[in-house]
């Protein structure tokens, strides 16, 4: 995640960490060095938190006093880039040590019962398709763009993305997707709805993704396929 990613994350949590900042107030900001002043720093103060929260201390007085000196057009010894770079490894590094390794044996397990399910097509890298209802269109090719709805899981049934049935669909390019859900699109039809399990291996790895899929986790998606090409 770049630095810009970051500070994004945090305008909409910033204002739930200095709700008194917006609130009603006798004094009424009427300098635009004062109103920037407190909309940077209820930025600033949602992204330090949001650090602190994955277990980085971060010295307040330090970052000021640097602040200052940016703000001033004096050198801190340190880029734009190399301040990108360095936040996104610290930051990557901590939620990996807050996200904890999914279990090999209980993944293994869940993969086992999918594939044992009526109906499941278990493939040669592991990766078991289940239709749930049954499409009458076209199948879509790795070169092809599709529109779907979808649900994603842990095998402890915890959604971590998803498009739900009351949201408008999204179009992906089937080859962009993680190689699990390219090749199980491959076995779809449209206007059909199905089940993809899969291990790690054909997800996001033993890399995960830092603070959203733990390593080593096996997914599962229901997918809504609803167009193959749509105009």
């Amino acid at each position: 995640m770049k630095l810009r990613g970051l500070i994004a994350l945090c305008l909409s949590a910033s204002a739930a960490f200095s709700p008194a900042v917006y609130a009603a107030d006798a004094v009424a900001a009427d300098s635009l060095s004062t109103a920037l002043a407190v909309f940077v720093g209820n930025v600033v103060d949602g992204t330090v938190r949001n650090f602190e929260n994955r277990g980085l201390t971060v010295d307040r007085i330090a970052l000021g006093a640097c602040l200052a000196e940016v703000l001033a057009g004096r050198s801190v010894g340190m880029t734009p880039e190399q301040a990108d770079a360095y936040l996104t490894r610290r930051f990557d590094a901590a939620a990996r040590v807050a996200m904890p390794v999914a279990d090999a044996s209980a993944e293994a397990a869940f993969l086992a019962s999918a594939a044992a399910e009526k109906g499941a097509l278990t493939l040669p890298d592991g990766l078991v398709v289940t239709a749930l209802k049954e499409g009458n269109g076209p199948v879509p090719g790795a070169g092809d763009v599709v529109r779907l709805r979808y649900r994603g899981t842990f095998s402890d049934g915890t959604v971590f993305d998803a498009i739900e049935a009351d949201e408008a669909p999204a179009d992906f390019p089937v080859a962009d997707l993680t190689p699990g859900f390219t090749e199980g699109l491959q076995h779809m039809r449209a206007g059909g709805i199905y089940r993809l399990t899969m291990p790690a291996s054909l997800g996001y790895g033993d890399e995960g993704i830092p603070g959203a899929i733990p390593p080593g986790a096996a997914l599962r998606f229901e997918v809504e396929l609803l167009e193959v090409n749509p105009k």
